[in-house]
């Protein structure tokens, strides 16, 4: 009976936090769970919940969906028991090396387990990964991992999925050194910023933050495709 007043009250505390990119994404994932259990109450609560946890976290739900596809078949039930002793969890396969961050905010395997929920906690991921490499494919092959190789690969089985939906026009997508270049332009970016004067560096930083706390600053080759600003 406490969703209601918990809903707003999470979603304005969310909203208008004007700090760092770690806080933004601690507040958001505090609040995702009361967002999603409310959601979860509607009627056609599954579907809805890809746009709503999309709009949320400032990322495409197509994008969203396309995981859901790759990763499960949309399976809400889907679990998997990986190589390295991890298992993913529900629609979006969301891996237990997140279960200790999760913990601390009442989130553990059967929360996983919900189809909305899981969506809404896929979304917190794929928006980390975007304030990381930016609005790239990068981030969106990141959602599966962050080597290189597999990052890649990833990003090129979701734009073909998009493709097979005709959401995308054939023959576009990630090239195959997308990802790669984008990582090396990062590790550049902080090189450089590690060689500038203390001064340069206080009015790198500001930029940054302006840049970050903007939307529409940020760079990538895909941005109607990996955000929905």
């Amino acid at each position: 009976m406490m969703i209601p007043a918990l809903f707003p009250a999470a979603a304005r505390g969310i909203l208008f936090v004007r700090r760092g990119r770690a806080a933004v994404a601690v507040k958001r994932l505090i609040g995702l769970c009361a967002l999603a259990t409310a959601l979860a109450a509607s009627p056609g609560a599954h579907a809805d919940c890809f746009d709503d946890a999309g709009a949320y976290q400032r990322v495409n739900p197509l994008i969203l969906r396309a995981i859901a596809w790759q990763e499960s078949r949309n399976r809400p039930n889907a679990k998997h028991l990986n190589d390295n002793g991890s298992t993913d969890y529900g629609l979006m396969q969301i891996n237990s090396i997140h279960l200790p961050t999760l913990s601390r905010y009442g989130i553990g395997k059967e929360t996983l387990m919900s189809p909305c929920k899981n969506v809404f906690i896929a979304a917190w991921h794929l928006r980390r990964q975007m304030d990381k490499y930016g609005n790239t494919w990068a981030a969106v092959g990141a959602y599966h991992s962050e080597s290189p190789s597999l990052r890649d690969k990833y990003a090129q089985q979701i734009a073909a999925i998009l493709r097979s939906w005709k959401l995308m026009p054939p023959g576009t997508g990630p090239s195959t050194s997308a990802a790669t270049q984008v990582a090396k332009a990062g590790k550049r970016a902080a090189a450089s910023t590690q060689r500038q004067s203390p001064a340069k560096q206080r009015d790198s930083d500001r930029t940054a933050a302006v840049a970050d706390n903007n939307g529409a600053e940020r760079t990538g080759k895909v941005a109607k495709i990996a955000s929905a600003n």
